[in-house]
């Protein structure tokens, strides 16, 4: 027979037991329930945000329609105007101030929907030139330099011409905002290696502080007041949907330069 105190001792193992499997249980049950008010809150957060993207994307079309239409008539002003220099100044304005505001609704239309590439063969340095022209009288206002790629003849890649338009474009007005007063931007083309090649984006701005770097590509992140944190993020993707590569080097105080390594579907040779 077992001793009161044996039998003691077997029930105080056992309460101890179920104590511990108790405490387990409750640590247990208070850790499932975090997670699932994290993922309730996640959930919820993710039909905020496509309800917040489906307004953006509803508003960016009717503010797009109509800008459209004010860079039309200003630039037709602007012609009118060839005479009477301050006039024109104030029409070249307009136009400048509607392609910064389409750009910014460009970006948040790529960012609220999920876009691939129509893949195409053209001609990487024709786009680059296209896009400088198109910055070109943003630049002058604010007195800043811009410079292209003299090339030796075109340089054939295949991707979605007007997702490249747009990643130049942005990475053009981060360099631009990175120079308020004045400076210089330059976008450069070249053969690299046998199949692929490289795109630089340089300004003589305020540079990226060396703690920033890593981030620089998150969205909405931005250190600049007015910006939206969009532009980088979506050269990031498109870099990504096109199989290349990106990074960016910048001092700051001194400037930054933006690298792109792009697949080639035919060697051409280019000098800059």
């Amino acid at each position: 027979m077992i001793g009161l105190q044996e039998a003691f001792e077997v029930f105080s193992k056992a309460s101890e037991t179920l104590q511990h499997s108790y405490e387990n249980l409750q640590s247990e049950t208070r850790r499932l329930s975090q997670e699932l008010a994290a993922a309730n809150e996640e959930l919820q957060r993710a039909q905020r945000l496509q309800a917040m993207g489906e307004m953006a994307l509803q508003m960016a079309h009717e503010i797009r329609n109509p800008l459209g239409s004010i860079e039309l008539f200003a630039a037709l002003l602007s012609n009118e105007l060839k005479e009477k220099a301050d006039q024109k100044t104030w029409a070249d304005q307009i136009v400048t101030g509607v392609r910064f505001l389409n750009t910014i609704v460009t970006n948040m239309l790529t960012f609220t929907k999920v876009s691939k590439p129509q893949f195409a063969v053209f001609d990487l340095q024709q786009t680059i030139n296209e896009t400088i022209a198109f910055f070109q009288p943003v630049c002058l206002q604010r007195n800043i330099r811009v410079t292209g790629c003299e090339s030796g003849g075109p340089l054939w890649i295949a991707g979605d011409r007007e997702m490249m338009r747009q990643m130049l474009i942005n990475l053009l007005m981060n360099g631009l905002q990175a120079m308020p007063e004045q400076g210089e931007l330059a976008v450069r083309a070249r053969v690299s290696g046998a199949d692929s090649v490289d795109i630089e984006v340089e300004d003589t701005g305020v540079g990226i502080p060396e703690e920033n770097l890593s981030r620089v590509f998150d969205p909405f992140f931005t250190t600049n007041e007015k910006g939206t944190g969009l532009g980088l993020s979506l050269v990031h993707q498109i870099v990504e949907k096109h199989n290349g590569t990106i990074r960016v080097e910048s001092e700051f105080g001194h400037g930054t330069c933006f690298r792109i390594t792009l697949p080639m579907t035919e060697q051409r040779e280019a000098r800059c």
